[in-house]
């Protein structure tokens, strides 16, 4: 009790307005912690300083009596065992240590006046940091000289406890902020300054207002509350703060209609969370959480990971099986305490330790694995079985669950039925195990065990029921499957008929793969017809053709000799009809049968291969003649005109059909060379000479179109450059007369205004293509028609078409497509020979002007388009383009005739190149 002093009882009746909040005092937290100073004046300027001495029996001691000499005094605020702030009327700051005879010692004074003044408790009114807290009526809230709020309305301090001193404070939007000391200079700066609600012409608008404009219109879109930080929250309006007790996560507000409301800022109980964690207190960090609504995946998160390490710990400390299951439920990957986490922004002034009792200093990154979950899910499951398996059924079907193991969950609810079954007969021995001492605990758990039928109902709350029906299928249990659907919102009667079906077939691999078609697992509803028997095998060859498991089961009966030829049978059969013939033959071959193989190498074109079987299978002479003509004609029909002779001339002794078969393949030197050695020079005049000679028409013919493609193409390239260069000239003229004096010839403009009118479909839809081309997506190469689609719509836009936007892009390309082929130069080559031979020199020096000239002027056209590329809005049109390759980079060579000089071939990729310094020339005539 307070003593008898009658100016301390003067003061105890006329303070009506003074209110003190008092710690909450732990039983293990020594009273003395817990003193609080109170000071108070009197009429006379005397300062008397009160310590409350014990919290328990509210009694109260005067520490100090300090007499001052005409002082105004506006406000004064206690500090903790340190003394007592005054503030003079004219805003002068001083400070009364609470020590017996102690002397005033000047402060910084704050930049106003502040009728309410709260003492910082980190401030030993020695070191630099501000001494005093201030608010002023108009709203400006400081901390020393520092600004941290203009439109506050009431503040308090938080002194002591979890993340350690706080500021919290009021503002007129109805937010109250709740920020550690520790965080004042930097967390205020992005909230208070931002969301003080002042007249924008305060702000400083103007040009800056102009540049912003951008970032408030985002800041707009935010919600409100999230627009504050994590450190506010919303309240009633009018609500003033009244305290802010020491050592508690709350703080009590005032409401217009005067009562005293507590409310639990977020911070406040993160930081109280967090201090149960370090300790390892999971009931009260439960407890927290739970009633403040906050996300549980903190506890897991916080300090990871020591979680993991006292699993035990929690479960023993958080005993509910309903509470340990809706944890399980509650993870999520990711972490909520790292620094982009829900709770890293609140976590950063709490002090933290490691598992190893040293200060943890990066412990704001709480980096969590990937793998959380099933980790933590694990590690709980384990815990959990180590006390009751049959009272932890609910949270242990959670944490198979949320993995995505739902056998594993039905697989414990079977269990704990098969349990009850166990304990429910007339002969289950329910005596107790002796020396156990924890038997007890244990019964008392596995009294208030769940159900199977409830574990079930719990899991069809967290899973699908679909997906766990399947699940009860793949386990090839029909009652667990029918226990599903009982405790279900579902039908029983839509599931119970084909359960019947299912359990009507009394054989356990057909059974089995019954369920497995109908979960779509083909493979293994084929390797359980294997297991059938032989009577199945064919249904599962079948399967496997059907589906694509043909090589699977060659690798599931390779033990097996003659079942595995029979599935190789089929699987060459297969690739047959895909037309893989070689890949068939080789099949055959494997399963022995070569009669089979020999069909496919002749489908395959491989006549090689195909003779040698005949020879191994020791055909007769006629069988493999019949053969060979049969394989030539099939050759030359495919185009193979060359292997076609080499059949003809080595198993059919044909030189002549050889011969027109190598000429018409325009192989001259082959036929040549089997002409001569057989002595069969009559065919040269017969056979080769007429074919060479139809070959030098058709050249001659090719090689004139081709130059008068070459200049057709490269003259409308030209032109539609023109066109191009003029219309930009137009619109760059119009453009400038719209911002400058009209000309006194007004003609021109007109007709600029004209061209640009006439050609303005033209210049919109080669944008538009443009703008399509540049912002459209890579057409996808993954199933479906889309890309043959694609390809389509490109093949069609490289067509030439006059006056399309595509025109000048699609002859460029076609322009340099008119290179001759190394192909070509390779068999002008060798008609060039022959014709020489043959008696034919002008045909020949003339089939070789025409290719030089062919050569020589599609690399100018190429060269000059390579110089005068399209313009930069149609090459965006086309990433890649085909190269076009000159003889010179083909390693082909136009053999040169006495006086002439061939022209030297022009590479042009997909890149427009320059031209190269020399310059082919030209042959003369």
């Amino acid at each position: 009790m307070l003593g008898h002093h009658p100016t301390a009882m003067a003061w105890l009746s006329e303070s009506a307005l003074v209110i003190a909040a008092t710690p909450e005092p732990k039983p293990e937290v020594d009273q003395s912690d817990c003193n609080q100073n109170v000071v108070s004046t009197s009429s006379s300027n005397v300062i008397f300083i009160f310590t409350l001495t014990s919290a328990a029996d509210k009694q109260m001691q005067i520490g100090n009596v300090s007499q001052m000499d005409q002082l105004p005094l506006l406000a004064m605020a206690a500090s903790p065992n340190k003394g007592v702030l005054l503030q003079s009327q004219a805003g002068g700051l001083q400070a009364l240590p609470s020590k017996p005879n102690a002397h005033l010692v000047p402060l910084p004074s704050l930049p106003q006046p502040c009728p309410v003044l709260l003492a910082a408790p980190l401030n030993s009114f020695q070191d630099e940091t501000p001494a005093a807290v201030g608010l002023v009526a108009s709203g400006n809230l400081y901390w020393g000289e520092t600004l941290l709020a203009t439109d506050a309305t009431s503040v308090a301090v938080r002194r002591s406890g979890a993340g350690g001193p706080f500021l919290l404070y009021t503002t007129r939007t109805h937010f109250l902020y709740t920020i550690p000391f520790s965080e004042l200079g930097q967390t205020l700066q992005a909230t208070s300054a931002n969301v003080s609600n002042r007249p924008l012409r305060k702000q400083g608008m103007g040009h800056a207002r102009q540049e912003n404009l951008y970032s408030q219109m985002h800041a707009a879109m935010k919600p409100a509350l999230l627009a504050q930080g994590p450190h506010a929250r919303r309240i009633e309006q009018g609500g003033r703060l009244v305290a802010a007790p020491p050592g508690s996560h709350t703080a009590i507000l005032q409401m217009p209609r005067g009562n005293l409301e507590t409310v639990c800022p977020r911070p406040l109980v993160v930081a109280a969370i967090a201090d149960a964690l370090q300790g390892h207190e999971y009931d009260r960090a439960w407890e927290l959480a739970v009633d403040n609504r906050v996300d549980l995946n903190l506890l897991v998160d916080y300090c990871w990971p020591a979680f993991l390490d006292h699993t035990a710990d929690f479960v023993g400390q958080v005993p509910g099986d309903q509470d340990q299951a809706d944890l399980l439920a509650a993870l999520r990957p990711g972490s909520t305490a790292e620094a982009t986490g829900l709770y890293g922004g609140l976590l950063l002034s709490v002090h933290t330790v490691d598992p190893q009792g040293h200060d943890d200093v990066q412990s704001s990154n709480h980096f969590v694995p990937e793998d959380k979950v099933a980790v933590v899910s694990r590690a709980v499951r384990e815990a959990l079985q180590a006390r009751s398996a049959a009272a932890y059924l609910r949270p242990i079907v959670t944490s198979h669950a949320i993995t995505g193991d739902l056998k594993g969950a039905l697989a414990a609810i079977k269990e704990a039925k098969e349990a009850q079954l166990l304990h429910s007969s007339p002969g289950a021995d329910s005596s107790l195990p002796d020396g156990h001492a924890e038997t007890t605990d244990n019964n008392e758990l596995e009294a208030k065990a769940p159900t199977a039928e409830e574990g079930m109902k719990h899991l069809l709350l967290v899973t699908d029921f679909e997906k766990l029906y399947r699940a009860a299928l793949g386990m090839y249990d029909l009652e667990l499957a029918f226990m599903v659907v009982a405790h279900s919102q579902r039908d029983p009667g839509e599931y119970l008929l084909e359960l019947q079906q299912w359990a009507a077939i009394r054989q356990v691999p057909l059974r089995q793969h019954a369920l497995n078609l109908h979960l779509r697992r083909f493979s293994l509803a084929m390797r359980d017809l294997v297991d059938a028997g032989p009577d199945h095998f064919q249904r599962a060859i079948d399967l496997a053709r059907d589906k694509g498991l043909l090589r699977e089961l060659m690798k599931l009966v390779e033990q097996d000799e003659s079942q595995w030829k029979q599935v190789a049978e089929v699987y060459a059969a297969t690739l047959s009809k895909r037309n893989m013939h070689e890949d068939a033959a080789v099949a055959y071959l494997a399963a022995k049968l070569p009669e089979q193989a020999l069909g496919s190498y002749r489908a395959a074109g491989e006549w090689r291969m195909a003779f040698m079987l005949a020879g191994r299978l020791r055909w007769d002479e006629g069988r493999t003649h019949k053969m060979a003509e049969e394989m030539v004609a099939g050759l030359s029909s495919l185009g193979q005109l060359a292997s076609a002779a080499a059949l003809a001339m080595q198993h059919l002794n044909d030189v002549d059909g050889a011969v027109s078969l190598l000429a018409q393949a325009r192989h001259w030197r082959s036929a040549l060379h089997v002409s001569y050695r057989h002595r069969r020079s009559d065919l040269l005049e017969t056979v080769i000479g007429p074919a060479a000679a139809e070959a030098a028409s058709t050249g001659l013919s090719d090689f004139r179109e081709s130059l008068e493609r070459v200049d057709k193409y490269l003259t409308r390239y030209k032109h539609v450059r023109q066109q191009h260069a003029a219309l930009e000239a137009a619109m760059a003229d119009v453009g400038e007369a719209g911002h400058s004096v009209m000309p006194d010839d007004a003609t021109e403009v007109d007709d600029a205004a004209s061209m640009v009118s006439g050609l303005s479909a033209y210049a919109a839809s080669t944008a538009a293509t443009s703008t399509a081309a540049s912002t459209g997506r890579p057409a996808s190469t993954v199933g479906g028609r889309k890309p043959q689609r694609n390809k389509q719509k490109a093949n069609k836009r490289m067509k030439i078409k006059q006056g399309s936007p595509h025109e000048q892009v699609a002859l460029a390309h076609h322009i340099t497509s008119l290179a001759v082929s190394p192909e070509d130069c390779n068999s002008s080559s060798q008609l060039t020979e022959l014709l020489i031979l043959l008696g034919h020199q002008q045909d020949a020096q003339l089939l070789q002007q025409r290719l030089s000239q062919l050569i020589a002027q599609q690399s100018e056209a190429a060269a000059w388009v390579a110089a005068n590329p399209p313009s930069s809005q149609d090459q965006q049109q086309q990433q890649q383009q085909p190269n076009a390759l000159g003889p010179a980079q083909s390693g082909q060579v136009v053999p040169e005739l006495p006086g002439h000089t061939m022209a030297q071939g022009w590479l042009v990729k997909g890149q427009w190149l320059q031209p190269a310094e020399s310059t082919p020339s030209h042959p003369s005539g």
